[in-house]
């Protein structure tokens, strides 16, 4: 809609940013993604990752990437360039936004595996590290589906730390802090 209000306007964006899925494989539904730590198979559940990463979320990016792609063609008969990123590798420690309780949103990934028996923070870290790089190999594919030569993957992992001092990165378990928003927007 922003991109069709601009074009009504006459103005031709150099580029569209289009970030989204986080709230896909994180929130109140994060644990379905998860099995029980007592489990047979304890850990990311492959079966309901594949189909929300891969497809649900794939083909929502997909659509989305299409449709921005069709209007701009229309309207301007260019194709202008369209970026997508993923995600760094999050810690889940619990942290909300400005402490989470009450309204405020968060934690996003803790109580999921805390409710599915897992509460090492090690464990934990290496299996949103897991997740993160699912969902980053999902869009580098999109950006190669054909068709797609405008549309440009930016992987951001490795760009916060999230070893010892990784506050000063992030503000919570998936925002970062305004020094770690800089280094994302460089």
């Amino acid at each position: 809609r922003l991109t069709e209000k601009l074009l009504r306007r006459s103005v031709i964006p150099r580029a569209v940013l289009i970030s989204g899925g986080g709230n896909d494989v994180a929130g109140d539904t994060f644990g379905m993604l998860v099995n029980h730590a007592r489990s047979a198979r304890p850990g990311l559940n492959d079966d309901i990752v594949r189909g929300v990463v891969d497809n649900r979320v794939r083909n929502a990016y997909v659509t989305v990437i299409s449709a921005v792609t069709e209007l701009v063609r229309d309207r301007t008969g260019q194709t202008i360039p369209i970026l997508i990123h993923g995600y760094d590798h999050a810690v889940p420690d619990g942290r909300g936004f400005i402490g989470g309780w009450g309204p405020l949103p968060g934690p996003w990934l803790e109580p999921g595996f805390r409710d599915k028996g897992f509460e090492e923070l090690d464990q934990t870290r290496r299996m949103v590290a897991d997740l993160i790089d699912r969902f980053n190999r999902m869009l580098d594919a999109v950006a190669g589906t054909p068709g797609f030569g405008h549309v440009h993957y930016i992987n951001l992992r490795g760009t916060l730390p999230n070893g010892a001092g990784y506050k000063t990165w992030w503000a919570n378990e998936l925002h970062p802090t305004e020094r770690g928003f800089a280094a994302v927007a460089e």
